[in-house]
This record gives structure tokens, sequence and C-alpha cells, in this order.
């Protein structure tokens, strides 16, 4: 059960944690490797993260505060107090599902869990970037969208993302690229990281004709192919993503990630050195990572 925090309850899952357990092991690399087994722990755990964050608010269209639950959308009209959308009446000059301009501002909404809470701010903005022409087509920009995670020995992250996503979609599938988008984490011992990413993504539905906007996502695949950096104090390292086989969402999860199936593969560099991760998922908030 969620129950609501102050002003209203809220679980975003735009930058959500990972709920479900990670285990990793390394067939022993020949050359010096690019990551420590450790190192590649968390790699895994914040591609994984991008992943799941990348479809999240991936149907919303600025006609109704909508907030991407853990089991489910919800949509509300008016917004609660802890949600701004403006202007609240926003233009449509094409009548498409996607307004002119809009946007929506969280101001520490939370969100309570049986063992863990979210506080969630920041602001998207949301487009038609082609105002004029009645389409599929949407842009997000995120500005500071912070989610703040206590869980049940305190607080374990603060994640914060930044960027822009632009695409298209139908009732079948979203297409997409997320362009020079950023994600911060920051721990509580102080230590902070960043993955900046260019992405393009392929979000396929089961069953045609379930993608609605301002809705949950229905299950579906997801493919991903592109390039990022991590960077970590001094140290940054270069990575190149694809999905071998496609990550399968099934919307029914009740822990993050919301994939059972699929593989991530990652071949990271840093100088000379290089790594391949194969990050494999095998139930809802279930994955292995192996690095080689």
């Amino acid at each position: 059960m969620i129950s609501f925090g102050r002003s209203f309850g809220l679980a975003v899952t735009l930058v959500g944690a990972i709920l479900g357990a990670a285990c990793s092991n390394s067939t022993s690399p020949s050359s010096s490797p690019a990551l420590s087994v450790a190192q590649s722990d968390t790699v895994g755990q914040v591609l994984t993260s991008d992943a799941q964050g990348e479809i999240d608010f991936a149907t919303v269209s600025g006609t109704a505060a909508v907030f991407p639950a853990l089991r489910a959308d919800i949509v509300l009209s008016p917004p609660p107090p802890c949600v701004s959308r403006s202007p609240a009446s926003p233009a449509n000059s094409d009548a498409d599902p996607v307004p002119d301009s809009v946007r929506i501002t969280f101001a520490d909404c939370v969100a309570t869990f049986p063992a863990s809470s979210d506080t969630v701010s920041g602001t998207i903005d949301i487009f038609d970037p082609t105002p004029t022409v009645t389409d599929h087509a949407w842009k997000h920009i995120f500005t500071d969208l912070t989610r703040v995670h206590v869980g049940p020995l305190g607080r374990e992250s603060i994640i914060t993302f930044n960027g822009t996503r632009q695409g298209s979609r139908d009732s079948a599938q979203i297409a997409f690229t997320s362009t020079n988008v950023s994600t911060t984490w920051q721990w509580p011992s102080g230590g902070t990281a960043s993955h900046e990413r260019s992405w393009t993504l392929l979000f396929t539905a089961d069953a045609a004709g379930t993608i609605v906007p301002d809705s949950a996502l229905p299950s579906g695949s997801l493919t991903i192919a592109g390039t990022s950096t991590w960077t970590r104090g001094a140290r940054s390292w270069t990575i190149d993503v694809t999905t071998p086989s496609a990550l399968h969402y099934d919307a029914s999860c009740t822990v993050r990630p919301k994939f059972d199936s699929g593989t991530i593969a990652a071949v990271v560099t840093r100088g000379a050195n290089t790594s391949h991760l194969s990050i494999q998922f095998t139930a809802c908030g279930q994955y292995t990572v192996t690095r080689s």
C-alpha cells in the first residue's frame, strides 16, 4: 500500500531507486579491466536505473497532472497542492494530444512506502515541437528533477535528472532520443557521481493500441543504443550501450527495475583499458551484472 505524506504522496519513478536485488561476478579478464568488480556493480546499478528512468513519464502529454506510481499512474485534476501546472489551461494550436507548452513543478511531494519514502522536487517542461501540425511529436525538458530516497536504514541516495528527450508516439510504439541527459547521484557519505548519455530508444507495447497519453505505460519491450560518460571524482569512463535482447517491461511489477527479461550490454573504456558488462534481467527487480 502507498500512503501519502505532506501535501500529496507521489511515487515518481523517473529516477527511481533499485528496489530489487542485484548480484555480480567476473570472468577474470586477461588484460587490465577498466572497472573493478565494485565499480562494475555501481555502473550496472546506474545503467539499470537510467534504463528504467527513460520510460518513466514516457506517456505524459501535459494535459493532466500525471504521476507515474510504483503500481499504476495517478492522474489528478486539479493537481494536489505540492504540484503546480503552468499555465493551468495551456494552448494547443493543433489539437493533438500535446499542448504547445506547459510546465509541471513538483514542490517536495512525499510518498511513503512500507519500508521507504521518496521526496520529489523539480520541473518537467512539455512541448509540442510541431505546434501547427497534428501529429504524435513531443518533447520533455527535465530541470533538477530530484528524488531523495530514504530506506529502512536512513537516506540512501539523492538522484537528480536533467536534460531533453524528444520523439514520437502512437498507441503501439514510443520512439525517442535522449540527448546529453544527465543523472547525478549523491550518497550519504557525500560522494557524488554522474552519468551523461545520448541514447536512442524504442518502446513497443506487447498489445497494439494500449499506449494511452497520460496513462500508465503498458507492458512491452525496450531497446536502447547509444553512448555515455560515467564520472566519479576525477575519473571518467566512456560507455557504449546496446540491448542484444530487448528488455521486457512488465507493468504489473511492484518493484523496480520493472524488467523481467532482457540484457543490457555495455562496453566500458578508460584510457587503454576496457571492461565488458552484461546486465541480465531475470525477474521483476532482479538482475545480474557480469564483467568480462
